[in-house]
């Protein structure tokens, strides 16, 4: 019995957790999920720091051929 109740208070305070992240979101002023992929980051552009598959794009293209990759939409990278 107190394992039950010990799942139903790990379960509370995760639903409750969950709510919370969904209530900063909604009330965020973008309304976005925050960005996380490296491609998309404008910090992690600011720093010069492409995605992976970029990365290896530019390595293994031909010279002057620089496409960008699906994940970073095409941008461009330094």
């Amino acid at each position: 019995m107190a394992f039950f109740k010990l799942l139903l208070i790990v379960f509370a305070l995760l639903a409750i957790i969950f709510l919370l992240f969904g209530v900063r979101i909604f009330f965020h002023k973008s309304h976005k999920f925050p960005e996380t992929s490296i491609g998309h980051n404008p910090k992690m552009q600011e720093k010069g720091i492409a995605c992976a598959s970029h990365c290896e794009r530019k390595l293994w293209s031909k010279k002057g051929e620089n496409k960008g990759c699906e994940t970073c939409c095409g941008q461009s990278h330094s």
